[in-house]
Parts: C-alpha cells; structure tokens; sequence
C-alpha cells in the first residue's frame, strides 16, 4: 500500500510520554497553565512516479525515471503550551508540544521562543506577540494580536492568533516507488534538481487558554495527549 508521507516525515517522531507539573517541583501556589495550539499550515506535499516520461522544458529530449515531486498541499498541527507557574517568565518559556492530525504522530519542535510578548490596549485588556520556532529542518516565524486578562490572579494571556511563514525540510516519499525526499529545481534549472532545497511553510496559527487542562495541569494529573504508536 501506498503511504505519502507529508510535512511530519521531515520530523522526528517523538514517544507519547510527556513531563507533567508533578514532575517538575516549580508549580507556584498551585498554579499552571496550558493553551491549546492550532496550526493550520500550507506547505508542499510529495508525489511518487515510477518509470513515467519527464518533459524537461527548454530540451530537446525526454527524460525517464522515479521521481519524488512536490506539490502544494496542507495539514493541521494541534498541541499544547504548557507553563508550570503562572507568572509571566513561566509562560514565555512554556514547552511547546505538537501533533500531526493527519499523520497521526507527534512531531519534535526544536525550539520555540518568544521573541516578545506585549500588553496594549487603551484599557490594556488586548496583546501583541512574535515567536520563533524551530522545526522540520527549518524556521518558522509568527506574529498576531490577542486578548490580555488583567482580572485574573495572576493576570494572563486569553488568547492569540495571527500568521506565520518560514521554510521546512523538503517532505519526503515513503512509497513503494521511491523514499527520496521531494526534488525542486532552483529558478527552474532542471538539470540542477535537488532533494535537499527547503520548502515554503506558512499559514495561521492559534494558541488558547484552558481553564479546565490548567486546572489538571497544577495537580500534577495527566493531560489528554493522543495515544499515537
């Protein structure tokens, strides 16, 4: 059977055990925090094709071979953020888990940051904010507005969302034709194709706050990861 394999085959995949708050003795006054993320990411997807004949433009012959091709395509990244304190410093180096809902597989993310975290506002209630991810062999940097909650003890960020662009690994094939990863042709010279070019990434992006997980966080109970193998 046939299985092309998308953006989440340029990453690692990780196990399905998570450090949880009760591991990690820094809870304060019983207080953690979790978001629920979405990134609902345009990318390129790869094409397997066995022995077909390859019309290389501005030549005079035809080409034959397996080729793994890229063509744009899309998937949905779900996960958490997750601060084992409340306060501000807490929250800006919260751990960033995520999931491919289409693979079915958590992926690694390298890194995430913060690159600032702002409250704004005539009434200060609203937010603005830029991260930088590491992930897939590539960056991706994301900015948006949100909604800040100043009522709340200890004041927080309700939510945010906004865009994203960057670049990723190229996807890779896992066909019965080919496992290469999926070529492209810098400024379209063909007869310089290659595997190893990174691939456009961007799309929207969210992250909201979860009262409920924030609560089972702070007790050091386990938070409803996927059981994916």
């Amino acid at each position: 059977m046939k299985k092309l394999m998308m953006f989440a085959a340029a990453m690692t995949i990780v196990g399905g055990a998570f450090a949880q708050c009760a591991d990690i003795p820094v809870v304060t006054n019983n207080c953690a925090l979790v978001y629920d993320v979405k990134l609902s990411v345009k990318t390129t997807v790869p094409k397997a094709i066995a022995g077909s004949t390859i019309n290389v433009p501005c030549a005079d012959e035809e080409t034959v071979a397996e080729v793994c091709y890229r063509t744009p395509g899309s998937l949905t990244l779900k996960g958490y953020l997750q601060a084992c304190a409340c306060d501000c410093e807490s929250f800006l180096a919260a751990t960033l888990t995520l999931w491919d809902t289409h693979a079915k597989a958590y992926v690694t993310v390298d890194s995430f940051a913060w690159d600032f975290l702002n409250v704004i506002g005539k009434k200060n209630t609203e937010a603005e904010g830029a991260w930088t991810m590491e992930i897939a062999g590539g960056t991706l940097y994301g900015a948006g507005f949100g909604k800040w909650d100043g009522k709340a003890t200890p004041a927080r960020l309700s939510s945010m969302s906004g865009n994203f662009a960057g670049s990723v690994s190229a996807p890779q094939c896992d066909s019965e034709i080919t496992c290469d990863a999926a070529i492209a042709y810098p400024c379209g010279n063909f007869d310089q194709g290659s595997s190893t070019l990174e691939t456009a990434a961007y799309g929207t992006w969210s992250i909201k706050y979860n009262k409920s997980l924030s609560k089972k966080e702070a007790a050091g109970e386990e938070l409803p990861f996927p059981n994916y193998l």
